[in-house]
């Protein structure tokens, strides 16, 4: 009797031992990552559009390295709040540098930064080229520091009003009264460039001052019945000059009369749009959606093609050449498409031959007057095979004629239509060796990563073009 107590005893303690290990034991081990691909992201709902993104401003080391600066200066303060650590963070843990990202990583981190930060970001699809210009906007908006207001209550603050002004050294008013502090920034974010513009007067030849605006992405639109396109000729066609009638001109009032009310004569004026200051990383977006004449949106499907090395000498604004000035639209996408991408495949698989492209800067240069997870979603056809184009080989005689080389990082598709589609991203694998970038390329479509062919990625479909500076 007692050994059978015991029995039972015995089988009820492992038992219990039994349930102890399956609820509380060791867990199984997390996927880690292959050195040869990164990590996938995960879809929280309709988030292709950011996870497109951040994969492809991952391999762009100098946004990584502009982050990790930013955040070094603030270790000193609740820095886990910015916006610019989390996204470091997530960058470099898709760059396989950090040994606590699991693969897949879920990114929703990003989105409740944005959020707390009063940004509407919603369930339903988005466009990523929008959620880019959240993101770059928000780093601008961290990189700038306001000087506090003083409250009129706040006495002695009045009192040591010299404490929060600038110096007599720095900036003096006409009635000698100290300025407040203005706004500081310390560098603007690599993806910050600067556009000139600047009027002629067609007609007597005189010139306004140049005009800078701040962009953070070229929007390059398609022009109509073109035949085969390409980036350069989506470029030339940004930069084309253009008249504007009806302008008021000095120039043409020193020689002629004003009339009795001091009017400026008017005149037909060209515009010439330049690139200021190029940035280091450079986003380039395609606009692909058009209005027909009912009022509906279409996307456009033409394939265009773009290099792999990107010169942009001709496209700069340089004061030694100036003097010639003649010479919704936004893409949705969140879910995986259920019907046959095949249509979307490019009609022509030919690579542009950037050697006869590139032009000599030396001379002067006259400027013209993808693929979802699901199995049933066709990748585009590579059969035929494109020419061998080695950009290095290439350039490496004339390397020394160009100062603004760019080097292709990565590129977002969309795959759909205007109302629905997915985003997925072509970007360079972890760099190895300690290199700033691989010669290696990755398909990633949320938590899909595979390696891919160069000459797969050249056949994109492309929406968005990221380069870096080489």
């Amino acid at each position: 009797m007692a050994s059978k107590n015991w029995a039972v005893l015995g089988g009820a303690t492992a038992a219990v031992l039994a349930g102890v290990y399956v609820l509380w034991g060791p867990r199984g081990k997390q996927k880690v990552c292959s050195k040869d691909v990164c990590p996938g992201l995960v879809n929280v709902g309709n988030t292709c559009f950011l996870n497109g993104v951040l994969q492809a401003m991952a391999p762009c080391h100098s946004i990584v390295k502009w982050l990790g600066d930013f955040i070094d200066k603030r270790i000193t303060e609740k820095y886990t709040h910015y916006l610019a650590f989390i996204l470091v963070k997530v960058l470099k843990g898709l760059n396989n540098e950090s040994i606590e990202m699991s693969d897949p990583y879920c990114p929703s981190e990003v989105l409740e930064a944005l959020r707390t930060r009063h940004w509407i970001i919603s369930s339903e699809q988005q466009d990523s080229h929008e959620l880019f210009h959240v993101l770059t906007e928000t780093l601008s908006e961290e990189t700038t520091q306001f000087p506090r207001v003083i409250s009129l209550f706040d006495v002695k603050g009045l009192e040591e009003l010299s404490k929060k002004s600038q110096t007599d050294s720095t900036a003096v008013s006409r009635s000698r009264v100290l300025l407040p502090i203005l706004p500081n920034r310390d560098t603007s974010h690599p993806f910050r460039g600067l556009l000139a513009s600047q009027l002629q007067c067609k007609q007597c030849g005189y010139k306004c001052p140049v005009k800078h605006d701040t962009f953070d992405s070229l929007s390059l639109s398609i022009p109509q019945d073109w035949g085969q396109l390409s980036l350069d000729r989506l470029l030339r066609h940004y930069v084309k000059p253009e008249s504007v009638l009806n302008v008021e001109c000095e120039g043409c009032a020193t020689s002629k009369t004003l009339s009795a009310a001091n009017t400026l004569p008017k005149s037909t004026f060209v515009k010439q749009l330049t690139i200021g200051k190029l940035p280091q990383c450079l986003c380039i977006h395609i606009k692909r959606t058009i209005w027909l004449d009912d009022g509906m949106p279409m996307k456009r499907q033409q394939f265009i093609a773009f290099p792999e090395i990107l010169v942009l000498d001709q496209y700069v604004y340089h004061k030694r050449c100036a003097g010639d000035i003649r010479g919704t639209t936004g893409l949705f996408g969140g879910k995986i498409l259920t019907e046959s991408a095949s249509s979307l495949s490019p009609s022509t698989l030919q690579q542009p031959d950037t050697a006869q492209k590139l032009p000599n800067v030396s001379e002067h240069v006259e400027l013209p007057h993808s693929l979802p997870t699901d199995s049933d979603v066709q990748t585009p056809s590579t059969s035929q095979k494109l020419p061998k184009f080695d950009a290095s080989a290439e350039l490496s005689q004339s390397m020394p004629q160009y100062q603004d080389l760019y080097k292709l990082m990565s590129v977002v598709v969309h795959l759909g239509d205007v109302f629905n589609g997915h985003f997925v991203t072509y970007r360079r694998a972890c760099p190895e060796n300690d290199q700033q970038s691989s010669g290696k390329w990755l398909y990633t479509s949320d938590e899909l990563v595979k390696r891919v062919p160069v000459s797969e990625v050249l056949c994109a479909n492309a929406y968005m073009l990221f380069y870096e500076k080489m």
